[in-house]
């Protein structure tokens, strides 16, 4: 029975790990008051841009992380009784990276909502991942090797599309 869960347990690690990898981002930061106070419990949600997916969660004590976001750009809501609705517009979450932005709540209503139109900054501070987007042209303008290994003096040239 022992060795069952231990089977388990690193199947499920492992599985976790594989969902980490590839292309899927995130956003994460920390909700506070006017006053700079943590405010704890709030819905936060990421919805997409593009395809009107939702992904919601709740933060803890003042800080949210929602993970494996597809890449595009966001709509980011947070909300609580006792608080305006916060907004923030065209959050983009690029491949294998983690935007980290905090969100600021005013006391009020749920029914007002204060939307922020900046763009967050592109700074991750959250991990020590390092990523980039390249577009398609810069990928086909890469050189390529004719021949088949370093040692031949085959012709080599950018690819065509």
């Amino acid at each position: 029975m022992q060795k069952l869960l231990l089977v388990t347990i690193s199947l499920l690690r492992a599985v976790s790990s594989l969902l980490a990898q590839g292309n899927l981002g995130g956003i994460t930061g920390s909700i506070t008051d006017t006053s700079g106070a943590v405010i704890p419990e709030v819905k936060v949600t990421a919805r997409s841009l593009a395809t009107n997916v939702a992904y919601t969660t709740e933060s803890g004590t003042g800080g949210y992380s929602i993970r494996a976001l597809p890449p595009g750009v966001y709509r980011l809501e947070a909300e609580k009784a006792g608080f305006k609705k916060a907004v923030q517009e065209s959050v983009t979450v690029l491949t294998a990276t983690t935007v980290t932005l905090d969100l600021r709540m005013d006391v009020g209503a749920l029914a007002e909502s204060v939307t922020v139109s900046a763009e967050a900054v592109g700074l991750q501070t959250s991990s020590p991942e390092v990523g980039t987007v390249l577009q398609r042209q810069a990928l086909l303008d890469l050189p390529i090797l004719v021949g088949g290994g370093a040692s031949t003096t085959a012709a080599s040239g950018p690819r065509q599309p």
